[in-house]
Parts: structure tokens; sequence; C-alpha cells
């Protein structure tokens, strides 16, 4: 399995391979180089980036993406290889569209976000007392959301700040999007790996240049990124300019990724991005005609914040 994730942020770099190396080259500075087969992504942090034609056309043959990121640090695209269909079964029972089968599914993923948003709030809201709406016959998700903002920024010193998605101001706002692009950009790489098509969701709309699986898989890893930025807040100083907090913010994430790690039921433990790779590939196995035809679930892993843990203890 690749576990490497290369960020570029110095403009001008150039992107080359050779001998089955991955090269990047900038000025005043030496050449660095990582093992191509052992990339899962190339994060270009500035658009000023130079790619050779062989370097995109063997990172994508490889099964890595390349996300390409503004001036801003925001995600623009997506750069991925073809879908993949590996197991017909899968495909046809992920287009046979069964209503009851993906309402279950929502509805076990969008149980576990919310659980996983209430356990991330005890590390800043202590006795948010949210509890009682995982009790609800049916689950109220933009309730649920109002009140998750509402305490989780201001148990991190924000009581007037909103959640903003697109065209945010403030930098928590901004490195949380930047945070969730990153686990958005490595789901859809394994949903492309495990041969899921994710411009088919099961609850997020379709719509024109949208990829609605990836935004349904996503969900559960959300909660994740808002407990790293916490980690990352409560260790930083608030005072700092931004241009430093983004490059520190960015370390923060890109380490979480390789050094949280995540228990399963077996007592297994896995490095987050891993553990991103693991949940999707239990997806597709629901797609099997094993659990399919049965409306069976019990493949699918859904990852519990507090089983949670640094290699290097940063907590």
């Amino acid at each position: 399995m690749s576990f490497h994730i290369i960020t570029i942020s110095k403009a001008g770099s150039k992107l080359s391979v050779d001998r089955g190396l991955l090269i990047c080259s900038s000025k005043d500075s030496e050449d660095k180089f990582v093992v191509l087969k052992d990339v899962r992504a190339v994060i270009c942090l500035t658009p000023k980036l130079l790619f050779t034609g062989e370097s995109i056309s063997r990172i994508l043959d490889n099964e890595s993406i390349i996300l390409h990121c503004n001036e801003n640090y925001l995600i623009v695209g997506i750069s991925a290889a073809e879908d993949k269909v590996i197991r017909g079964e899968v495909f046809h029972n992920q287009i046979s569209r069964n209503i009851e089968f993906e309402n279950s599914l929502w509805e076990m993923i969008l149980r576990g976000k919310i659980s996983n948003q209430f356990k991330t709030l005890e590390r800043v809201s202590p006795e948010h007392n949210l509890w009682h709406l995982l009790d609800q016959e049916k689950l109220d998700e933009s309730n649920s959301a109002r009140w998750y903002w509402e305490y989780y920024f201001t148990g991190l010193g924000y009581p007037e700040l909103i959640r903003e998605k697109k065209d945010a101001e403030h930098f928590i706002n901004k490195a949380l999007n930047y945070g969730y692009g990153i686990i958005r950009g490595l789901i859809h790489r394994s949903s492309l790996i495990y041969g899921l098509c994710p411009n088919l969701g099961f609850h997020h709309k379709s719509r024109y240049r949208a990829t609605p699986l990836i935004y349904d898989l996503m969900e559960v890893f959300r909660p994740f990124t808002d407990l790293i930025f916490i980690h990352f807040f409560q260790n930083e100083t608030k005072n700092m300019p931004e241009d430093i907090l983004w490059q520190r913010w960015i370390q923060k994430f890109m380490n979480s990724l390789r050094e949280m790690r995540l228990e399963d039921e077996q007592k297994k433990n896995y490095k987050l991005m891993d553990a991103i790779d693991i949940y999707v590939r239990q997806f597709a196995k629901c797609f099997e005609d094993e659990y399919f035809k049965y409306l069976k679930l019990n493949p699918l892993w859904i990852p519990d914040v507090n089983k949670h843990y640094y290699l290097k203890d940063e907590e």
C-alpha cells in the first residue's frame, strides 16, 4: 500500500520521473525524490508548478491522485485515473438504486458522523448535552449541525463565528475546508480503485460537475478533521501571522494522516490515511451480491473518533 502524500508549496517547482522515481526540482535547492510506487497523492499548494507529461501519466497510472490548490490553498481540482469496474456485481448493484439499501447506508453513516461530532465536542465543550438528538427515530442532520457548529466555535473562543463552506474568510473555516478537501481527494482515489462510480451518490444529489458519492462517504471523516484542528488550535499561538499559521496547519494535518491511529472492532490499528482506504473498500464490499441481496451492512466499519491516538502522543 502506498504511504507517501507529497505536498509542494514552492512556486516554480517542476515534477518529473526517472527510473521509478518522482523528482521535484526547484531553483536554488537540491532535487528531492521519492519512489513513485509509494506515492498515494500529490498536493499542489501553489498553482505555479510545472509537470512533465510523463510525470502526470505515471502518477495517475500508479493509482495516485493530484490535488490542485489555488493561491488560498483551496482545492480547485483533482486529477485522477479513469474509473474502473473491478467486480461487475458491485457496479450493477450500485446502479440498481435499491432505495431501502441506500437509506440504510445513509442512516448508518449519518449516525456515525453525528456521534463522532458530539464526541469531538467533548474536547472543547464537555457539557454540550446534545446526545438526545441521536435518540430520534429520524435523525435531523441540519439541526444537529446547527447546534454542533455553535458549540464548536464557542468552545474555540469564537461564539459569533458561523460555518462557511465556500469563499470562507475566517482562518478556522478555511483550515477546515482544506482538511475536508484532502479527505475528499483520498476518498475519491479509493472509490476509483475499488470500482465505485463517484457520480452516483445515495444521499447527496447528482448535479453538474459533482461527485455525490464522495460527499456521502466522507461525512464520517469530517469530525476527524475538526478534531485535528482542535489539537492544532489548542497548541498554537493565535496571534501568529496567518501565513505562518497556514504552513503549520498544513504540516499538522499531513502529519496526522500518517501519525493518527484508528482502532477497529477487532482491535486492529490503522493510520488515518489507511483507515480511509479500508472504509471505502468495505463500503464497496456492501455491494457484493452476498451482502446486497440480503440488505446486510455488516462489512462496513464506521471509524470512531474516541478510538484514536497519535503515534507520537501529540495530544
